[in-house]
């Protein structure tokens, strides 16, 4: 299914910027035992890119990020994952009093969850297995301002996750 939207009138972008993004995290107890903590570091490697006009008739904001996830810890390298999201917002003008915005989020994200196996000794420990899923969330909202103090508006919202290929993942 395609789906299109087309606004007439020009569309420049007045702000435009790059950047990278460097963060890094330290976690004392990363998968929360009570005892015997297992510290953890990770860090978050990616660009940003964000276009937006905020004047005239169409108003729109357009980012993306993408990260790059480093565990430094040997059991943890199997998760290094590459994770990003790109966002989007478009308001336009379609009268003095109306106006219609739409929202769009899409995130390629990796949780992680942590399953007990049985060792040769029979004592169970923790084992972490990256689980990716995708999300996408969308809204529309029309709104009419009647006077200067009385408005009105009608939204929906979507939220879509993939659960298929992680049927026990939560969010």
């Amino acid at each position: 299914q395609v789906a299109a939207f087309a606004v007439a009138g020009e569309v420049r972008a007045v702000d435009a910027a790059f950047g990278l993004r460097l963060e890094t995290l330290y976690n004392s107890n990363f998968r929360a035992l009570p005892e015997n903590p297992d510290p953890a570091v990770r860090s978050l490697l990616g660009p940003e890119l964000r276009l937006s006009d905020r004047d005239g008739k169409l108003a729109y904001q357009v980012s993306y990020n993408g990260s790059y996830s480093v565990y430094f810890e040997p059991w943890q390298k199997d998760l290094n994952a590459w994770e990003q999201s790109v966002r989007a917002l478009a308001t336009y003008q379609l009268s003095r009093r109306t106006r219609v915005t739409l929202r769009d989020s899409f995130h390629d994200q990796v949780a992680i969850r942590f399953n007990a196996i049985e060792q040769d000794d029979l004592t169970d420990t923790l084992d972490a297995g990256r689980s990716p899923f995708h999300r996408n969330s969308f809204g529309m909202t029309l709104e009419h301002y009647f006077s200067p103090r009385i408005s009105g508006s009608l939204s929906i919202e979507n939220d879509w996750v993939n659960f298929e290929r992680n049927l026990n993942q939560s969010d």
